[in-house]
């Protein structure tokens, strides 16, 4: 039976260290180089993980969102029954919160539980603060009114969709749904 071999190793120094193409110049520069070190005694190749270590913000946000907006099964105890129902309550995550969130202010306004209140007051204070990225030439930009464009029905009963009106010239001018102007007083 014939010796399988694999395929031929390439000549020279392999692994850490590899050998010139052409001994000890740099084929670019012509400089002097000697043996080229892939990467440090001890080190993986210089692979940088850096914040992917761990979920990254936006991962984080999508987790709680997710949370608060999830349905969940609850037991709910109807008056007049001595077994309670169980029913799908849509995102009782954010009822939970708002619920929560309740007590502590209401807590807090009794005088009671005045650590929690103050915290949660700072928290609320930095969730509705102006972000850099909600800033053009660090001045916040206020709301845009909404135009609203509604189909019209014609006598046989189906839609055709209405023209679409020329966008404003001027910002900040609101068009109602009779065609008059109305302009956002500053």
């Amino acid at each position: 039976m014939a010796k399988k071999t694999g395929p031929e190793s390439v000549p020279g120094v392999t692994g850490r260290k590899m050998a010139a193409t052409e001994a000890g110049r740099n084929p670019y520069t012509g400089q002097s180089q000697g043996e080229l070190v892939r990467h440090p005694q001890g080190s993986n190749g210089g692979v940088h993980r850096g914040p992917d270590r761990k979920p990254r913000i936006n991962v984080c946000r999508a987790i709680f969102m997710e949370a608060l907006a999830r349905s969940q099964i609850r037991l709910v105890k109807l008056p007049g029954k001595q077994r309670g129902r169980r029913v799908v309550v849509e995102m009782a995550g954010k009822a939970d919160m708002v619920k929560g969130l309740q007590l502590i202010l209401e807590r807090g306004a009794r005088g009671l539980g005045l650590k929690e209140f103050i915290k949660t007051v700072d928290v609320t204070e930095k969730v509705f603060r102006v972000q850099p990225h909600e800033t053009k030439n660090g001045v916040s930009q206020p709301p845009r009114p909404a135009t609203f464009v509604r189909p019209t029905e014609t006598a046989s009963g189906t839609e055709e969709p209405k023209a679409s009106a020329s966008p404003p010239t001027d910002p900040g001018t609101l068009i109602g749904p009779d065609g008059q102007e109305y302009g956002l007083s500053e």
